[in-house]
């Protein structure tokens, strides 16, 4: 029977190795006059799992009516797919969101505490920008980089930060122009996820009526209450 033992061991070996294993998002946003475009990956399971999406353009429609966005999944040569988010599709998606949110237990602790298990590996930051002017440009400059720092310590607070952010301001004095490209490199491990999961759940059923809320807003529909 010694090969059950070799059967079990290597099976618990396997499921430590997957739960020990990392979840990596890379994400990254550039835009460039009116041209944006974002970029997000994810890769689990030793590589075994890979995602792939991008948002080439981000067009604001008349603002109040809504956004329209281009996507594009993994590396496709065929045209991109336009999705429209009308102005009322998007609060009604925002106001969704709420709900779910005001109906879990202690959510802000349970987002604080989700936030410190992401582990940020590599962030850039690069900001390249004229107002064609030389002394505003110059005074400009300060400003962004007070911005940039700014946002930098208050995501510090939330995230763990495995090496320093690498940010660059490039000022240019003698045309007017911007760009900005930045790049967000995470990962988090798999068994956090579960367990990140399992106490959302938890928070879920200990807000009164908080699982109903969940399920109406995520089935569009009211449960079945009746006894089985």
């Amino acid at each position: 029977m010694w090969w059950w033992v070799a059967i079990a061991a290597a099976a618990i070996v396997l499921l430590a190795a997957v739960l020990l294993s990392n979840v990596r998002v890379l994400v990254k946003y550039y835009r460039e006059g009116e041209n944006d475009e974002i970029d997000a990956s994810l890769k689990a399971l030793f590589g075994l799992v890979k995602l792939r999406y991008k948002v080439p353009t981000v067009e604001l429609k008349p603002w109040l009516s809504g956004i329209r966005l281009k996507v594009a999944q993994q590396e496709s040569s065929d045209a991109l797919p336009e999705l429209d988010f009308a102005r009322e599709e998007i609060e009604r998606f925002i106001r969704r969101v709420r709900k779910l949110v005001v109906h879990m237990k202690n959510y802000k602790q349970f987002f604080a505490g989700t936030l410190q298990h992401v582990h940020v590996e590599e962030l850039r930051w690069e900001t390249r920008f004229g107002l064609g002017d030389a002394a505003e440009t110059g005074v400009t400059g300060g400003v962004v980089w007070g911005l940039k720092s700014a946002a930098l310590g208050f995501a510090s607070r939330w995230v763990a930060l495995e090496r320093r952010p690498a940010m660059q301001v490039t000022p240019v004095f003698n045309k007017p122009t911007f760009r900005t490209d930045v790049l967000v490199r995470t990962r988090i491990r798999v068994f956090r996820i579960l367990l990140i999961g399992t106490m959302l759940l938890v928070r879920i059923f200990r807000r009164r009526g908080g699982w109903i809320v969940w399920f109406r807003i995520l089935f569009g529909r009211a449960p079945d209450n009746r006894p089985a």
